[in-house]
């Protein structure tokens, strides 16, 4: 089974309208369940085939004041995932 690898060098976050704590709990541990969902899903490191992925931008995502740590980190690692995924299989 080849080694599937993951390089990022720099991911930036702006979290608009949230409550500092909020945003601090959300991004804390965002690593290791970003590499789990990427690690599970069937699309991008599972497609890449060796690809480089200069940048990504994940767009903007809508969030509600009231959205909670956990859901908004769910929220980020999928965004993240889909961005990865489209970029892959272009």
């Amino acid at each position: 089974m080849k080694r599937k690898s993951l390089k990022i060098d720099r991911l930036e976050i702006r979290l608009k309208g949230v409550p500092l704590q909020t945003a601090a709990a959300s991004v804390s541990g965002l690593g290791p369940e970003l590499l789990h969902q990427l690690a599970r899903s069937s699309g991008p490191l599972q497609q890449s085939h060796g690809a480089r992925i200069d940048a990504i931008d994940a767009g903007t995502l809508p969030v509600e004041r009231s959205t909670g740590a956990p859901v908004l980190r769910r929220m980020i690692v999928n965004k993240i995932d889909e961005a990865i995924a489209s970029k892959v299989s272009r």
